[in-house]
């Protein structure tokens, strides 16, 4: 008897000192993750094969959930992905809430970084409403930092900052100062987005201050890079340069493969902007060949773009054109229109998801007053002899009846009051998903919806569609020469002549993005539409606006390229972009200043 006890004993003891062991490799290979991804992978993995022999399922799912976190950080998004899903089915059948929230965390930042904005905003969601239901205050913060993020990728800058504040709320509640960093500097990413650069500076500023005194390098090099880029937007291109080269020599000495990528393109992007475009271009194509670029689809979109407008500007127009339409394919692919409308439903489900809680309260509240209004039905039966006790129970159902019925009207009073806000912010959101912001006409989504409708009615109809592609020249340079502020008073004013010449009805003015500006004249064959494209230039080279040093004209000027057709059913959309596109880069190769029209 005593040898089964004291065997006992003993294989508890080993089981003990095998978990202490795996938690003490799981802990390293997360802390590792940041500064040496492929050794926590390497742990990770060497506990995953224990594990599996014991069939320790829990441990099994952490280990797999460590394996992913650190190959998102090498940029292994797919293989990331495979791992995560298996751990977040294994917590799933364990009951293990709090751990499976983590893993759609941590799919969601992935799918953030892979473009799936719709997705990740999903999984963030899903990640909030299991930490709310088991009242996980820290992961609750961690949620509302990611949502913040989404929210800035979706376009929703306001509702970025109200996540982004409740998330600093309670980390500072929680002393959490590397997480509260991290915050800071999502805070000042919205603050760029909304071209706030004094308050994204401060927010910049903290997050490298809290990171420097806790020895944080990755968050350095993050916040280094960050201080760059709005140096880069200030024009102070020399400073900028230094800050993300140093951000980029941390970030390789930690193996942070996608940081890097990313950084190296804020470099290519300043040395063209100084005039080293060689030096450029070599950077850039060293994002393109890397291993990690085909799982970042955002970088990869982003560096083609910067390799089209450094050829631009070296007036290379045939490579400039080629990488454009690599990028405009990218682009296409990652922010299409069905993408758009399932991120607007989510937000507005997730919406309509923080009112019903406030409805189920409600609808509690009543059935509690129901159940007590049963309980006093019965207790009026009782004998004489309960009068007293029945007494007693009618004063707690007063006050209790009282005290509920004021809440009731208070929360009634706040869900009418919320229910307002949602719909007058509603109504916001429809208006500015249509506009510019800065020109006040309408924005590229407008034009695509308008240019598919226009050309299903002249299909119909056979009647002519003409489209203008508009591009301001040597726009860039006038921005390096006069400033931000100027080059945006400039787009106002171009804006303001384009719309007041094309007012038809059936004419529809856009901001194509940048300095381009895209029309659509419906029912306009191509002599009204080349006598309309003219009439712009004109007015345009006319508005006195000054021009940069290197534009051989005294004023600012446009080109226009113009394409008009009768479609048929085989005519498509990117057929008639591409044309007007065309048309567009023959009319800069031909001096700018210029209209080109196309049939």
């Amino acid at each position: 008897m005593l040898r089964k006890v004291l065997l006992t004993l003993a294989l508890l003891f080993s089981v003990f000192v095998a978990q202490a062991d795996y938690a003490q490799q799981l802990a390293l290979s997360r802390q590792l993750s940041e500064k040496d991804p492929e050794r926590a992978i390497a742990i990770a993995k060497e506990l995953l094969d224990s594990v599996q022999r014991e069939q320790n399922r829990l441990m099994e799912a952490e280990a797999r959930h460590s394996i992913g976190i650190a190959m998102r950080k090498l940029g292994q998004y797919n293989s990331a992905v495979d791992q995560i899903l298996i751990a977040s089915k294994i917590f799933a059948s364990l009951n293990k809430p709090k751990l499976q929230a983590e893993t759609f965390n941590t799919l969601g930042l992935i799918r953030s970084a892979q473009g799936q904005f719709a997705l990740s905003l999903e999984l963030h969601i899903k990640a909030l409403e299991i930490r709310r239901r088991i009242e996980d205050k820290w992961g609750i913060a961690i949620s509302y930092n990611n949502l913040g993020n989404s929210f800035r990728n979706a376009g929703e800058l306001d509702k970025s900052i109200e996540y982004l504040m409740q998330s600093i709320e309670i980390k500072e509640s929680l002393d959490r100062p590397a997480s509260l960093a991290h915050s800071y500097n999502n805070l000042g990413h919205t603050y760029r987005r909304m071209e706030d650069f004094s308050s994204a500076r401060d927010y910049y500023v903290k997050a490298l201050d809290i990171r420097k005194d806790i020895n944080n390098q990755s968050g350095v090099a993050s916040s280094l890079n960050n201080i760059g880029t709005l140096l880069h937007l200030e024009g102070n291109y020399e400073e900028a340069l230094t800050h993300f080269q140093q951000s980029l020599e941390m970030r390789r000495a930690l193996g942070d493969k996608i940081s890097e990528l990313g950084t190296l393109n804020n470099i290519g992007s300043t040395l063209n902007k100084m005039g080293r475009h060689e030096d450029a271009l070599q950077t850039l194509f060293s994002v393109l060949d890397a291993d990690q670029i085909s799982g970042a689809p955002v970088i990869r979109t982003e560096t083609l773009q910067l390799i089209s407008q450094t050829y631009e500007d070296m007036a290379s127009y045939a490579q400039a054109l080629s990488y454009h339409q690599q990028y405009f394919d990218e682009y296409t692919k990652l922010f299409n229109e069905a993408n758009s409308k399932q991120l607007m439903n989510i937000q507005a489900d997730f919406g309509v998801k923080e009112n019903e809680l406030k409805v189920q309260y409600l609808q509690e509240l009543t059935e509690a007053e129901k159940k007590a209004r049963k309980t006093e039905n019965t207790l009026l039966g009782v004998a004489l002899v309960l009068l007293v006790f029945v007494l007693f129970l009618l004063v707690q159902r007063h006050r209790f009846t009282v005290k509920s019925k004021t809440k009731l009207q208070t929360l009634n009073a706040d869900l009418e009051a919320k229910t307002a806000k949602l719909a007058e912010a509603n109504d916001s959101l429809a208006e500015l998903s249509k506009t510019d912001s800065l020109t006040n006409i309408f924005n590229r989504r407008v034009f695509d919806e308008t240019i598919e409708k226009q050309l299903l009615v002249a299909t119909r109809k056979q009647e002519p569609l003409s489209l203008f592609i508009v591009d301001i020249d040597y726009f860039k340079h006038f921005n390096d020469e006069f400033g931000h502020q100027q080059g945006d008073k400039a787009l106002i004013k171009v804006a303001e002549i384009l719309g007041t010449i094309c007012k038809r009805p059936e004419d529809t003015v856009c901001r194509y993005g940048g300095e381009e500006f895209a029309i659509v004249l419906a029912n306009t064959p191509q002599a009204g539409a080349q006598q309309v494209a003219e009439s712009l230039r004109s007015h345009v080279e006319r508005a006195n606006i000054e021009s940069s040093a290197i534009s051989p004209y005294p004023f600012l000027t446009i080109s226009i390229g113009v394409f008009t057709l009768v479609p048929d059913e085989n005519s498509s959309v990117e057929f008639i972009i591409g044309r007007a596109d065309k048309a567009l880069f023959s009319a800069k190769k031909l001096g700018r200043n210029q209209v080109v029209s196309v049939v």
